[in-house]
């Protein structure tokens, strides 16, 4: 006598059934998210004439990685001194995005020799302030 599992093809459609229904749904529900969110108005930042009193190179994170250790993350900041809203500033602000290769920012500094530059910050909050370092080197 042959004995046959019960409903296991039937099982098998069901779950195949539920797989699909599934992704369908979320498909549905993330463009429904797309199409109906708010946008997002940017807002230009406020930006100051600073006098940079002094350039850095700074470790600011390290990355792990499985199997190969750790990389560290530098970046370059200005000491700048502006004035927001009628108040004066002094602080150490970035200058750059973060980068791996310090060798490449020290060259990339080496030819930021103003004594003056832009920072603009973010104006709903102004701790994030961002200097803008140009080149010294002419074209």
């Amino acid at each position: 006598m042959q004995t046959y599992p019960a409903h296991s093809d039937h099982k098998k459609h069901a779950d195949r059934l539920l797989t699909i229904l599934f992704v369908v749904f979320v498909v549905v529900l993330v463009l429904f998210v797309i199409a109906f969110r708010h946008p997002v108005v940017p807002q230009s930042w406020p930006t100051a004439t600073a006098r940079i009193s002094g350039t850095r190179i700074v470790a600011v994170a390290a990355e792990e990685h499985p199997f190969q250790g750790g990389t560290v993350l530098y970046r370059v900041e200005a000491h700048v001194t502006y004035e927001m809203n009628g108040k004066r500033v002094d602080r150490w602000a970035p200058a750059s995005g973060m980068k791996r290769d310090k060798p490449y920012l020290e060259s990339w500094l080496s030819h930021k020799k103003q004594d003056s530059c832009l920072v603009r910050w973010n104006p709903q909050n102004p701790a994030d302030v961002e200097a803008m370092l140009i080149d010294d080197v002419p074209h």
